[in-house]
């Protein structure tokens, strides 16, 4: 598992590559747009659910944010 700071990477990187921002993450996880931002930036670490919701958003697996698996095509 990644630390805090590289899953917040990984959201970031993911979040850009499907062209959306913190206000749609901060939806997601039902937060402010600074409570995401923070998240995002791996200053306060995401919870489960959180990652349960950004996963969905982006498309991809809580393992795959977590880095314990590769991106599938």
């Amino acid at each position: 598992m990644q630390n805090n700071r590289t899953v917040a990477d990984t959201v970031r990187a993911e979040v850009a590559r499907k062209g959306l921002t913190s206000k749609d993450v901060a939806a997601a996880i039902d937060r402010s747009r600074t409570a995401a931002y923070r998240r995002m930036y791996g200053e306060v670490p995401f919870t489960v659910e959180e990652l349960r919701a950004v996963a969905t958003l982006v498309g991809c697996t809580v393992s795959y944010l977590l880095g314990e698996e590769a991106l599938s095509a």
